[in-house]
């Protein structure tokens, strides 16, 4: 077992490089600090809920709640209780010759709370508004792969964020699907 997670270490660390090194060049160098930078998707997802609250309807208001839900949870599960259990360090504190274009910080690395909560909210809203996926998840694949450009994530780190984040998006999706029954089997459409 030891050998197989050796294996996965050391291909983890093989793809880093390629992706942080190997493919580093001016383009990305300007790019994926943007990208990765959370504050900069604030106001794009100020914006969009402000529309879908305006013309979204019910539908709309109770996507927009879940998917803050979604958001807000994963983040929490993963940030307080996956990436304390796991403690990997990121790259930029444990690798040399890392391309670091952003601060390192000093929490853990595994998983991304990048990919899993851009996951979590392309899943979700991806099921709620199938046509908003192809936006969706070209984003959340953006916005993961630029942790790894900017050198603070390893590949494996988005891999499973994806997971963890697909996993709650659609968990949500239930909730808010028996959320919508509930309220339809007693004669509420209320924009559903």
């Amino acid at each position: 077992m030891n050998a197989f997670i050796d294996f996965l270490s050391q291909l983890d660390t093989a793809l880093f490089y390629f992706f942080n090194v190997q493919l580093a060049n001016p383009v990305f160098d300007t790019v994926m600090p943007v990208i990765t930078a959370t504050g900069n998707w604030r106001y794009v997802a100020i914006a969009v809920g402000l529309f879908w609250l305006w013309k979204g309807g019910n539908k709309g208001r109770w996507a927009i709640l879940y998917a803050v839900c979604a958001w807000g949870l994963s983040d929490l599960f993963n940030s307080n209780l996956v990436k304390s259990v796991f403690e990997r360090p990121r790259p930029c504190l444990a690798l040399q010759d890392v391309h670091l274009l952003v601060g390192c910080g000093q929490t853990y690395s595994f998983p991304s709370g990048h990919a899993v909560t851009s996951f979590a909210i392309a899943t979700f809203l991806g099921l709620v508004y199938p046509p908003a996926r192809r936006v969706l998840f070209p984003l959340a694949f953006l916005v993961s792969y630029s942790r790894i450009a900017v050198g603070v994530h390893y590949p494996f780190d988005i891999l499973v964020g994806w997971v963890e984040g697909a996993f709650f998006g659609y968990l949500f999706y239930r909730f808010y699907l028996v959320q919508r029954d509930f309220w339809q089997k007693r004669g509420w459409r209320g924009g559903w």
